[in-house]
């Protein structure tokens, strides 16, 4: 499209040649897709990153302007879809922690998460969300104390419309990510948005892209990737005590809403796109 002189967009919600670990690059045309980055960056002038991190991290690479930051938000407006029902827990009288994705499986730091929380002696429910192999959950549950074996549960998928609800029945939102390879470090989990868009206590893994949003936000904590003491004692702050978790709350509430939201990301995008639309017309 370029070389036929059109008007060419491009975000760059990952960085493809900096993507995946090394075993799966070995198949990948990464010297290609690097001159395709490349060749964007500089002659696009409609250029959006999921990150700031990311956006700085591109225009050093390949020498040229940052692309725009755009974060992956949602409107708070939905919330007022909230049904107000409570689907997923048992007994509300325990802290609820919460993680979700399409799948369920090793590599996204639930080892990790439930290693941490078979050091603590406080009562919890964990719920999961998204498709999981028997035998993967049942591993899970081995790393948990017998005691708290049944505290750990599964849930299908929902529809979109229908996950802000059920995110925002739970106390603590997880978004634990992998720093392996530089994409995942710059850019920021979805599901961090969405749990300060539900009203969630956050718990981070500490990837530069994150840490810049927990920074923003002023609330949430970070841990080091693959330190299970330091997540261990994240949580059971946020699970013995009342008052800080609820404090966090209401911080994210405020920080989706004053911040990290589309009603807030729209103008950015507009003003992004006139510009380039002018310059081309220029």
């Amino acid at each position: 499209m370029l070389h036929e002189k059109r008007r060419v967009g491009v975000d760059f919600e990952d960085w493809f040649s900096n993507d995946l670990l090394p075993a799966a690059r070995m198949y990948r045309p990464i010297e290609r897709l690097r001159q395709l980055e490349r060749s964007l960056l500089r002659q696009c002038r409609y250029c959006l990153a999921p990150s700031n991190a990311m956006a700085q991290a591109l225009a050093s690479a390949f020498d040229t302007d940052a692309p725009t930051c755009v974060y992956n938000v949602f409107p708070f407006a939905e919330r007022c879809t909230l049904d107000g029902e409570w689907r997923d827990r048992v007994d509300r009288q325990r802290p609820s922690l919460h993680w979700f994705s399409q799948t369920i499986g090793p590599g996204r730091g639930l080892e990790m998460l439930c290693d941490a929380l078979s050091r603590i002696a406080s009562p919890f429910e964990l719920h999961l969300r998204g498709r999981c192999q028997a035998d993967y959950e049942a591993a899970l549950r081995q790393r948990l104390r017998p005691e708290q074996r049944e505290q750990l549960i599964i849930h299908a998928t929902v529809p979109n419309g229908e996950l802000l609800s059920r995110i925002a029945e739970h106390d603590i939102g997880l978004a634990l990510e992998s720093c392996d390879y530089p994409s995942r470090d710059l850019t920021v989990s979805n599901k961090l948005f969405q749990y300060l868009q539900g009203g969630l206590a956050l718990i981070a893994t500490q990837t530069q892209g994150q840490a810049e949003v927990v920074a923003v936000a002023r609330c949430g904590r970070l841990v080091p990737p693959d330190d299970t003491a330091a997540l261990t004692q994240a949580i059971a702050e946020l699970l013995n005590d009342l008052e800080k978790r609820q404090r966090e709350q209401q911080a994210a509430l405020a920080a989706a809403q004053h911040t990290f939201c589309w009603e807030r990301m729209e103008a950015r995008v507009v003003s992004a796109a006139e510009t380039a639309l002018c310059s081309l017309a220029g």
